[in-house]
C-alpha cells in the first residue's frame, strides 16, 4: 500500500509540474499574441476538466468496486496506524509533519513573491524572474523521475528521505545574499527543485501511511491546510523581515528554520 501510494502521489506531482512547464512557456507567446486569450483558453481547459470528470469520474468508483471483496466494507483495514504507534506518539507525528508542511511552505512561497522585489533590485527583469520558474517545471521532469526511483532504494523510510530533501530545500537559500549573476539565482533554483522533488510528493505518502481507509480522506486535508497557511503567511512574514531587516536575513532565517523541521523528522515514529 505504502509503496502504491507513493507512485501515485509522485505521478500526481510530475503531472503537475508538467502543466506548469507548459503552462509558463507558452504563456509568453499567448501573451504576445492576444491578453484576450491569455485568460480565455485557461477557462477552455477548466471547461474540459469538467466535462472529463462529468463523464469518466465513475470509473474511480468501478476501480473500487472490483477491488472490495464481496462480504467486506471498503473502511476495513488490518490493523489502525495508531493502534501500533501509541496514540501519544502517533499525535506528535502528525504536530511534526504539519508544522513542517507549515514552515516548508512559508519558505518556498518567498520565491512566488518576494523574491521578485529581490530579483527586480538587482537589476533583473521580470522575464527573467519568470524564467526560474519555467527552469524549476522543467527540470523537475527530469529529477523528479530520477529521485524517486534512486532514493527510494537508498532510503527505507520516507521520514529519511523527508530529512534530506528539507535540508536541500533551506540550504538552497544561502545561495542568495550573495547572488549577483542569473546563474546564481538558476543554480538556487535548482537546488531547491532537488529538494521540492523529494519533499512534496513524500509528504502526502507519508500521511497515508499513517491513515486508514476511514480516516484517509481527513489526513490528506492536513497537506493541503497547512500548505495553504504557509502559501498564505509566507509572503507576508517575508516581506516583514525584509522591512525590519534585510533579504539576507529572511534567506539565513528560511535555511536555519527548515534544518531545525528538517531535524524534527527524526522523532517521527514511521512503521515499517
Amino acid at each position: 500500500m505504502v509503496g502504491d501510494s507513493r507512485i501515485i502521489f509522485n505521478n500526481m506531482y510530475l503531472a503537475a509540474n508538467l502543466g506548469i512547464a507548459i503552462g509558463s512557456t507558452a504563456v509568453g507567446f499567448i501573451f504576445n499574441a492576444s491578453i484576450f486569450l491569455t485568460f480565455f483558453i485557461p477557462v477552455l481547459i477548466f471547461i474540459l476538466c469538467i466535462i472529463i470528470l462529468a463523464f469518466k469520474a465513475n470509473i474511480f468508483e468501478e476501480q473500487s468496486e472490483h477491488k472490495v471483496k464481496p462480504g467486506h466494507s471498503v473502511s476495513d483495514d488490518v490493523e489502525d496506524p495508531r493502534i501500533k504507534i501509541g496514540f501519544r506518539r502517533f499525535r506528535l507525528n502528525i504536530i511534526i509533519l504539519c508544522v513542517a508542511i507549515l514552515i516548508v511552505w512559508i519558505g518556498y512561497s518567498q520565491w512566488d513573491s518576494n523574491m521578485s522585489v529581490y530579483m527586480l533590485n538587482k537589476g533583473f527583469t521580470t522575464r527573467e524572474y519568470g524564467l526560474t520558474f519555467t527552469i524549476n517545471a522543467g527540470s523537475l521532469l527530469i529529477i523528479q523521475p530520477l529521485m524517486n526511483r534512486v532514493i527510494s532504494k537508498i532510503f527505507k523510510y520516507l521520514k529519511t528521505q523527508l530529512l534530506i530533501g528539507i535540508s536541500i530545500m533551506g540550504l538552497s537559500f544561502l545561495v542568495l545574499p550573495t547572488a549577483k549573476t542569473y546563474m546564481a539565482f538558476v543554480i538556487s533554483m535548482l537546488i531547491v527543485t532537488v529538494g521540492e522533488s523529494m519533499v512534496f510528493p513524500t509528504i502526502p505518502a507519508l500521511l497515508s501511511k499513517f491513515s486508514t481507509n476511514k480516516n484517509r480522506g481527513t489526513f490528506q486535508s492536513f497537506y493541503s491546510m497547512f500548505g495553504s497557511l504557509g502559501r498564505a503567511l509566507g509572503p507576508y512574514v517575508g516581506s516583514l523581515v525584509v522591512t525590519w531587516l534585510t533579504f539576507g536575513h529572511m534567506f539565513y532565517a528560511i535555511t536555519i528554520m527548515m534544518l531545525l523541521v528538517a531535524a524534527t523528522m527524526t522523532g517521527i515514529k514511521e512503521l515499517e
